[in-house]
């Protein structure tokens, strides 16, 4: 038995059976190899988060960590964010008193104004920290005259919605014990830079998360991660619908 082939000039070529075996035995390996890999990609959910800075991609993205975490933050992690808070804080407070100078308006309390110059010559990296910090923060955020800042926000300037929150509760963060909690750290505001990847199980699926940075310039890193994407979770805030954008104040 063999098999005859007619090749496009009319050239024959015969395979032998043995030949023939080893070619469908081959086809079946790699039939079986292309169903088993095919299993294994459908059994991983490869997630993209994407949407512009400030659309509440990186929350997701915490939310999902904490909520397969089942108890939370272990306190290593939750640590870990203190300084991250800290930062927020000060550079939030800077962001109200810059407002404060191009709106020309003025503190209500004359002895707040020492403890605005304390917070703008203070580092924003949350490194120079102290209860003293704290003190002269909690003061400036119950001034009437920064309250009628606060309250121009999103249409003259932009500022994180976590402010408030971590605001209104600077005497407990400016203890000297303090511990993030959960919803601190999914409060707080970090800039994504690159590519952060988290994996996580839920009902029999391994899922993988990747956040990606949303600003103008961290956007030509997308395309490298669409590879074998199963969905894209589009974030867009609509608490900023009226809102300018982060990098350009006139749009």
């Amino acid at each position: 038995f063999c098999l005859w082939l007619l090749g496009r000039m009319g050239n024959c070529l015969v395979l032998a059976p043995a030949d023939i075996r080893e070619r469908a035995k081959r086809s079946k390996e790699v039939d079986a190899f292309l169903k088993s890999h095919g299993k294994l990609t459908r059994e991983e959910i490869k997630l993209l988060l994407l949407g512009p800075g400030e659309s509440g991609k990186s929350t997701i993205f915490k939310q999902m960590k904490l909520l397969t975490l089942g108890g939370g933050f272990e306190d290593e992690e939750l640590a870990s964010f203190k300084h991250i808070i800290y930062s927020n804080c000060v550079s939030q407070m800077k962001v109200l008193l810059q407002a404060l100078v191009k709106l020309e308006m003025s503190l209500e309390l004359p002895e707040n104004e020492d403890r605005a110059e304390r917070i703008r010559n203070t580092s924003s990296t949350g490194e120079t920290w102290s209860s003293e910090t704290a003190d002269d923060i909690r003061h400036l955020w119950n001034d009437s005259g920064l309250q009628k800042v606060y309250d121009e926000k999103d249409k003259k300037f932009q500022l994180n919605d976590s402010a408030a929150y971590f605001f209104n509760d600077i005497e407990r963060i400016g203890d000297n014990n303090y511990l993030p909690t959960n919803q601190d750290v999914l409060r707080c505001r970090v800039r994504s830079t690159g590519i952060d990847e988290a994996e996580f199980e839920l009902d029999g699926l391994e899922f993988k998360m990747l956040d990606v940075g949303g600003q103008r310039s961290e956007r030509r890193k997308w395309i490298h991660c669409f590879d074998c994407v199963t969905a894209i979770l589009f974030c867009a805030s609509l608490s900023e619908y009226d809102q300018v954008l982060r990098e350009d104040d006139t749009q």
